[in-house]
């Protein structure tokens, strides 16, 4: 899918913006951001990038990555944008070198659009091979009516890569 990144803009500043914001307060509940690193995964026209960029200040660092360039392109025309490293590429197979470690994996709004528990799977494993010991992966999905069975089909999932998942 190729999305058009104005109407993007437009469309999530006024649904995906806030919930992010939600997701990244969250996480600052239980992490400081400041001074580390952060992996946006489908950052989309890095609204909340941006966001995440000032949470990291002022030593930290924010790599982005997502699949389809339109939203890379319109990112990268906004103020801020130069001090993120944006990588194009796919959630299953992103194309950060094999020694990339960062100590927060962040995700809004973009798991859902996986289509198979092995495209997951294999999101699952490039995140546990990214982040640091003490690393924390926040990610929200935007299905409502589902909630409940994707979180028992993610705690089951998430098992496999750490003793005791939280899915608030």
């Amino acid at each position: 899918m190729e999305w058009i990144a104005h109407e993007y803009d437009n469309f999530q500043k006024h649904f995906q913006l806030q919930y992010g914001l939600q997701l990244l307060s969250t996480l600052e509940s239980v992490v400081s951001l400041e001074n580390k690193s952060v992996l946006d995964l489908g950052c989309g026209t890095g609204d909340l990038t941006l966001v995440l960029k000032k949470k990291v200040a002022p030593a930290g660092h924010v790599t982005a990555l997502d699949k389809d360039q339109n939203m890379l392109s319109a990112f990268s025309e906004k103020p801020g944008s130069e001090q993120i490293d944006l990588i194009s590429g796919d959630l299953n197979d992103w194309l950060l070198p094999p020694t990339y470690q960062c100590d927060v994996v962040f995700s809004n709004a973009v798991l859902h659009w996986l289509r198979s528990y092995d495209e997951l799977n294999a999101v699952f494993q490039n995140c546990r091979q990214s982040l640091t010991e003490q690393g924390h992966f926040a990610f929200r999905f935007s299905l409502h009516r589902n909630l409940e069975k994707l979180k028992d089909f993610l705690e089951s999932a998430l098992r496999d890569f750490c003793a005791q998942p939280d899915l608030q």
